[in-house]
């Protein structure tokens, strides 16, 4: 049964279960020839309170050690009280009860030795203790009376003030007492807070200092504890109606038409596309890559050179996870998953710099935070005078070109040709040195396709 099992279980820790006898030295009779008291005991760590369902012994019955003297009931279950030492069940003072709580006396026991007609039984401190508690509060009046009777008209309206007495003596007034021999110092009008006797009364009393001293100071002290707000006058505000501050809305709809600082870094570089037209037209009698293959293999050459790819982590997240101890996180990128977003192939070298221009030319998803590109064409006018420098640098190397007069005789219109002015923009993110390399590398690959097309 659960019973037996608790039984068990408790037997080990029994101690805890045993009789709260006092302690005992070594003597040849009965320490003082009086008993113990036996009370409630906590069978559980939460236990408060319990049932006594049965007692195993009757008053005057020896039991010995390891004996069950009572079985008690809780909420959970039902266990058995051993005890540890031999004694006598002198008398039973809870035969049997609900919601007993722990520590309440429950039995009064005595050593196996003892005589219980000679042996004098201890009174229950409980009710003792209530006793004591209710004389306590009918000796507080007379003294409270004979206190209003023997003080001065001064020393009865503090007395009146005070709403409750202190019983406490502070260590300056106890030593006052006890060096003139007050014997009833009760007797003695209290002026300190809730009716705490201080060292002026005690003076005052004595004759040490003028008895309506304690009572002023009284006064004084109490007047001070009441703040009087009756003169104050609230400040008038700084600002009239005409001055209100600007509402949040209107300072919102002002930001918004402020324009925003622009946090980028920008470079230019203009790009002359003559060489790239001619190759692109050679690559198109041989049937080979398009404009689009062109400007992905220009733009990955000049971001594998120039490493602008790397964006430098920012420094507060980057103390941030120092401190932590997390690995700083760096942003990569491969050329090799660079793919220019462009339009649909085209062939045209006549519109390569429209081409160029409109396309949806972009960078690495890692740098689209950090990096702008632009193309825009730039229109430049150039004389016959620069053709025929041409020509002329053409005849001395000896190449095949027309004569000079009749370059001069032929009065040529003069042409213009569109070029492009790239544009990069950075954040702080990037690194200057790596932007200019990227620009002029760039610019480089235009100007000469060929060589980068030999690498690729």
């Amino acid at each position: 049964m659960l019973k037996h099992y608790i039984h068990q279980c408790v037997k080990a820790s029994s101690c805890k279960h045993s009789l709260s006898v006092k302690q005992r030295y070594f003597h040849c009779s009965a320490l003082n020839g009086v008993a113990s008291m036996f009370r409630m005991p906590a069978l559980s760590p939460t236990m408060e309170e319990g049932n006594i369902t049965k007692w195993h012994f009757k008053e005057g019955d020896s039991f010995k050690s390891g004996d069950i003297l009572l079985e008690v009931e809780t909420d959970k279950a039902t266990m058995d009280v051993e005890v540890q030492d031999n004694g006598i069940l002198a008398k039973v003072l809870i035969e049997k009860g609900s919601n007993i709580p722990v520590g309440k006396n429950i039995a009064i026991v005595a050593d196996a030795e003892d005589n219980l007609k000679d042996l004098e039984l201890p009174k229950d401190e409980a009710s003792s203790e209530e006793q004591s508690f209710s004389s306590s509060k009918e000796e507080v009046k007379p003294i409270v009376q004979d206190r209003e009777t023997k003080s001065n008209v001064e020393h009865k309206s503090t007395s009146q003030a005070n709403d409750a007495v202190n019983k406490s003596f502070l260590p300056s007034v106890s030593y006052l007492i006890h060096q003139y021999k007050i014997e009833n110092p009760w007797s003695i009008p209290a002026t300190g807070p809730h009716g705490r006797l201080l060292k002026g009364d005690v003076l005052a009393h004595v004759g040490k200092i003028d008895k309506g001293v304690p009572s002023s100071l009284q006064k004084f002290v109490r007047n001070l504890e009441v703040l009087d707000f009756s003169g104050v006058e609230p400040k008038k505000p700084s600002y009239t109606e005409d001055s209100v501050p600007v509402r949040k809305s209107t300072m919102i709809e002002t930001l918004k038409t402020v324009p925003m600082k622009d946090e980028y870094i920008t470079f230019e570089r203009s790009i002359s596309l003559e060489k790239l037209k001619s190759l692109l037209a050679k690559r198109k009698e041989k049937d080979a890559f398009g404009i689009d293959e062109v400007v992905s293999a220009m733009i990955g050459d000049a971001l594998s050179i120039s490493e602008l790819s790397k964006v430098e982590p920012n420094s507060i997240e980057s103390a941030y996870d120092l401190l932590l101890g997390a690995p700083i996180v760096k942003l990569k990128s491969s050329v090799s998953n660079f793919q220019p977003k462009l339009f649909p192939k085209n062939n045209n070298t006549k519109d390569l710099h429209k081409y160029i221009r409109d396309s949806m030319i972009g960078l690495p998803s890692n740098l689209s935070d950090y990096v702008k590109l632009n193309f825009s064409s730039v229109t430049k006018s150039s004389s016959n005078n620069v053709e025929f420098l041409d020509d002329v640098y053409d005849m001395l190397l000896g190449s095949n070109s027309d004569s000079i007069d009749s370059r001069i005789n032929r009065h040529e219109e003069p042409s213009t040709t569109e070029d492009l002015t790239l544009t990069l923009s950075i954040k702080d993110n990037i690194s200057k040195s790596r932007a200019i390399k990227f620009v002029d590398c760039l610019k480089s690959n235009f100007e000469n396709p060929e060589f980068v097309l030999s690498r690729w």
